[in-house]
């Protein structure tokens, strides 16, 4: 840092540099030719040599004759504040250690920034120009949300940001007080169409409060859990500096945030906030006199501020930041009024032939006073002879017509807090076992010259009454027959059809998916009775597998209401697996080829098999282990056959065989020996014995 002239010290040839520039530093005022210790601390707390080897350390320099050094400190790319000392050397390295003398500079290129408002129709997204009613339909009474970016901002240093709203346009007000983001747009995705192409941001939704206006109470109508700057990146901490305050513009507000980074460098900075739009009626600013009765002129709010890089709470050089200045213009902004309507029944259930009465309440909840709201009601012909009127109102709310006959269609103005009351009168029409579902509706005009109306779940209700009594049908299919079953088998079920009331059931019907048509005689009950038919089924020749039928009851109730109920049976087939089942098996001859899973499955026949499908499977389910009984030899394999119609059956074929693998040794072979001349030729020694692991002595 740049310093007055001092006994003893060091200065920098600037204050801020770019990445990878080179810090001249110039010591003055110290011992003649004595080395000194110059350690500078970077941004992120690391100490290196200047050389631009950036070896962990710290160079020496020797002053000249006049006690004043130079001293060259290349950087490169951490950006934020830089700390140089001198200490005499040798220096401990104890940063704790009190300097001879210290200065700073900052190595800081500026910081990309951006300004956005979110547009509320589709396709729903952050912009940074103006908001034109193309783009966007608020209404009074909600929050435009806003959201500030900054990427690239040293570490452990302090962002200040002043936000300005334009509080009044002519004289009507246009963004009185400051809210979360999400105040009234609960759709916002903070991350959508990041300018910046960030990572995700982490969001704290409720840290930093929003103070209150002290220059109006309007803000009090809203909850404080509502009011909260929400902050997301790499800071620290937050509070407020001053605000909302009257700008150097009488007409607007500005309050003003400062903000602490962490440690490190090229960090980012997320905050996010709403601009509430004035309420024009005569709980708020009066009447006309809201942010939807400004016409032709935009209003703005816009985002400035400094990275506040040296410390001293001042921004300089390149410090600064203009992040935005973005309008909403004026026929974006609607009156806006939360019409609530709810509709009840005298009572939930009366006799075929008597009245009803309807009771339909419509309420504005403001903020807006509403004009020309429509309230509508269609009667369904269970209803005869309607009548309604709405009782009085008190000028200015109105009901046009006030009364009538038929279907309901008036038009209403309710200002903010009150409400219109109509009560309806009509016949019931229908025969008894019906029920009667009303709804009414209440709809504000549209467009850019109409309102918002949020929420909209409130804007309708019915009512439904029941004409007693109504009549409960209940179906019973059984199996009467006694199974097991197999292919051409008959299996013989048992319907029934019950009336628990408590009206009467007619025109009974019933169709079995299996058999057919089922009739039952009588085809009407009175409440409690029932009536039992009977049917039968053959099961083909060629069907194998379970056998499950439904049966479908159609009747009629007295209204000629159709009632419809089902059963259903499952009964299970089996068949006949019988099996031949192999002797035990001998190999023949000594040291056969053992037996195999596939020798035994073919000695395994099937002897009966009432399965329609005649194809089997046969597995080895078990292979014994091979046992020995001295040269002879035992291996069971258990064969299990499964036919189509899922039966089983399972054969043990067993096997024997001899295995010898060691040659027999002769005994008592005699000696050879000269049987002289002409000796009579030699014969075979019958006494000549051998020994054999099998066979014993041969």
């Amino acid at each position: 840092m740049l310093a007055e002239a001092e006994a003893q010290g060091i200065i920098t040839d600037k204050d801020d540099y770019a990445p990878e520039e080179t810090v001249v530093i110039n010591g003055y005022g110290f011992a003649a030719t004595t080395p000194y210790d110059i350690p500078v601390k970077r941004p992120d707390g690391t100490i290196v040599t200047g050389d631009g080897t950036f070896t962990p350390g710290w160079d020496t320099v020797t002053t000249d004759a006049t006690g004043a050094f130079v001293y060259f400190y290349k950087l490169d790319g951490i950006l934020g504040l830089y700390e140089v000392r001198v200490y005499g050397s040798p220096w401990s390295g104890s940063w704790d250690e009190i300097p001879l003398s210290i200065t700073t500079f900052t190595d800081y290129p500026g910081v990309a920034t951006s300004f956005l408002q979110w547009v509320n129709v589709p396709p729903y997204e952050w912009i940074g120009g103006a908001i034109n009613p193309n783009k966007a339909l608020y209404g009074e009474g909600s929050s435009v949300p806003y959201r500030f970016e900054g990427k690239g901002i040293p570490g452990g240093i302090d962002v200040y940001l002043t936000i300005q709203y334009d509080f009044i346009v002519g004289d009507k007000h246009a963004y009185d007080f400051l809210t979360s983001y999400d105040y009234s747009e609960n759709n916002v995705d903070l991350q959508l169409g990041s300018t910046l192409n960030w990572a995700t941001i982490t969001l704290d939704n409720t840290y930093l409060a929003i103070p209150n206006d002290l220059t109006h109470n309007k803000d009090d109508l809203v909850n404080v859990a509502d009011r909260y700057f929400t902050l997301g990146g790499d800071w620290e901490s937050a509070t407020i500096v001053s605000g909302p305050i009257i700008a150097s513009d009488p007409d607007a507000k500005t309050i003003t945030l400062k903000i602490t980074m962490k440690e490190g460098s090229n960090l980012q900075l997320l905050v996010a906030y709403g601009s509430h739009l004035a309420i024009g009626n005569s709980a708020n600013w009066g009447t006309g006199y809201g942010a939807g009765s400004i016409s032709g002129a935009s209003f703005h709010n816009t985002c400035e501020g400094f990275i506040d890089a040296n410390g001293d709470g001042v921004g300089t050089g390149n410090e600064g930041f203009n992040a935005g200045d973005i309008g909403l213009q004026a026929g974006s902004i609607q009156l806006a009024s939360d019409m609530e309507l709810v509709k009840t029944a005298t009572s939930g259930s009366v006799c075929n032939g008597s009245q009803v009465t309807y009771t339909i309440t419509v309420t504005n909840n403001g903020p807006s006073d509403a004009v020309g709201a429509t309230v509508t009601d269609t009667f369904p012909s269970g209803l005869t002879d309607v009548s309604w009127y709405c009782d009085p109102l008190t000028t200015p709310n109105s009901v046009t017509p006030t009364s009538g006959t038929g279907n309901i269609n008036a038009l209403v103005t309710l200002i903010n807090g009150h409400n219109a009351v109509f009560h309806v009168t009509g016949t019931v029409n229908p025969v008894p076992g019906c029920s009667i579902t009303n709804s009414a509706t209440v709809t504000l005009p549209s467009g850019t010259d109409g309102y918002v109306d949020y929420p909209l779940d409130n804007n309708q209700d019915d009512a439904t009454i029941t004409v007693d009594p109504c009549a409960v049908m209940e179906v019973l299919k059984k199996e009467i027959s006694t199974g097991p079953y197999q292919p051409g088998d008959t299996i013989n079920y048992e319907y029934e059809v019950r009336n628990d009331g408590p009206s009467t059931i007619s025109d009974i019907t019933a169709t079995d998916d299996k058999t057919g048509t089922i009739t039952f005689i009588p085809d009407d009950l009175t409440p409690g009775q029932s009536v039992k038919a009977y049917d039968s089924y053959t099961i083909p020749l060629d069907y194998y597998g379970d056998v499950k039928n439904t049966v479908t009851v159609n009747a009629y109730d007295v209204c000629g209401n159709l009632i419809q109920d089902t059963a259903d049976v499952t009964v299970t087939m089996t068949s006949d697996l019988e099996l031949n089942c192999p002797d035990p098996v001998t190999l023949p001859g000594c040291n056969p080829t053992p037996p195999t899973c596939d020798d035994a499955k073919a000695l395994v026949t099937v002897n009966t098999n009432t399965c329609p499908n005649p194809d089997v499977t046969k597995i080895c389910s078990a292979i014994g282990e091979i046992t020995s009984d001295g040269c002879m030899r035992t291996q069971v394999f258990t064969v299990l056959v499964t036919n189509a119609c899922d039966a089983t059956a399972s054969c043990d074929v067993t096997y024997t065989w001899k295995e010898d693998l060691i040659d027999p040794v002769l005994a008592n072979l005699p000696m050879g020996g000269d049987l002289g001349c002409n000796p009579t030729p030699p014969v075979c020694d019958t006494g000549v014995t051998a020994s054999d692991n099998c066979d014993g002595v041969l």
